[in-house]
Order: structure tokens, then sequence, then C-alpha cells
């Protein structure tokens, strides 16, 4: 019931923020901007190796003030567990107090997996942050892959805000994200190059 309602509020969000998103546009009177760009492989690419770059600075930052801050008590919970499942394996299962061992290792297992979750989420936050500080600043993909000189003011502003959002979620994403989007790209790149190869041979 609770999944059923967290997904009515998404589904509710989704839309709203659609009917935003077309509401503005329409008063706005954004139109259309031709999209005739030669894009080369070796630009997208490039600035994916740099994103990848910047993205690496940013996990090892927040992987090392997240261990100044959260290592000790992360340690401590991991002792808990371990003493919880030593004190476990003294008793048999047919001991009183068998029992009371097993939720004591069960309540400190869950304490040490709640606090590595709320790590990992101050993470993406962190990350998330700090990819709109840096995309703020003008560290921002889609206008290094497209023309907007022919943009109305409206048009770039909308632009610059998508692309600012788009660039956050990248280098949130992480390293790997990047790698994998690279190598998504190869794999398109060479897939249309041997369509090609395959129609120029059919003639």
């Amino acid at each position: 019931m609770n999944n059923f309602k967290s997904l009515q509020k998404i589904r509710t969000f989704g839309i709203f923020t659609l009917i935003l998103i077309t509401g503005v546009g329409g008063y706005l009177h954004i139109g259309p901007f031709d999209l005739k760009v030669a894009l080369k492989v070796e630009d997208i690419l490039h600035m994916l190796g740099i994103f990848a770059v910047l993205s690496l600075f940013q996990e090892r930052a927040i992987e090392v003030f997240l261990s100044l801050w959260r290592s000790a008590k992360a340690d401590a919970l991991d002792f808990e567990v371990n003493r919880a499942a030593e004190i476990k394996s003294t008793v048999q299962p047919a001991d009183p107090a068998w029992a009371e061992r097993v939720t004591a290792l069960e309540t400190a297992t869950k304490n040490r997996m709640e606090y590595r979750i709320e790590s990992r989420h101050i993470a993406l936050v962190s990350s998330v942050i700090l990819g709109a500080i840096i995309s703020a600043l003008g560290v921002q993909g889609l206008h290094q892959l497209l023309n907007t000189s022919d943009m109305t003011p409206n048009q770039q502003k909308v632009f610059t805000l998508y692309d600012i959002l788009i660039t956050t979620g990248i280098l949130a994403g992480g390293s790997e994200g990047i790698n994998k989007l690279t190598k998504m790209v190869e794999s398109l790149v060479q897939a249309t190059s041997n369509k090609a190869k395959l129609n120029t041979l059919s003639f």
C-alpha cells in the first residue's frame, strides 16, 4: 500500500512537472532551432574524458571527507556486529539465551546497514551539489556539442538550465557511469559505421 502511494506521488509529480515545463515553453513562445550540426565523435569522447576526470576528483574528495566524518562510528558498528556474532557463537540453539543473542546480532547488523545506507545517501547528495556547482560555473556538456548562437534569449536561458541539470546528473553519476556512457557512444558509432559500409556495399 505504501509503495502504491509512493508511485502515485511520483506520477503526480512527473505530470505536474511536464505540464509546468510545457506551460513555460508556451508562455515564453519558445520555438525550434536548427539542430543540423556536424558533431564529431572525438569532441564527444574528449568531453566525456574531462567529465570522467572531474568526477574522479569529486569521488575522491567526498570519500576523504566522509571518512573523516563517519569512519569512526562505522568502525564502532563493525565492532558491535563482530562482538555480537562472537557472543552468539558461544551459545547453542537450545540455550535459553539463544534468542536474545540472535536478536542482538540482528540489531547490530541492521544498525550498521542503516548507517552505510545513510553514508551512501550523503555521498550521492554531495556529488549532486558539487556537480551542480561546477556545472553552474560553466562546465556544461551540451553547450560544447551544439551551436546555440541562433537561439533566442529565452531559448538560451532554458537550454542553459537544462544543460546544467544534465551535466550535474552525469557528474554525480560517477566516473564508472561516464565510462559506460563512453563505451555506449563508441558502440553506437561502430554500429553506425558498419551499417554505412553495408549500405555502400549493397550498391
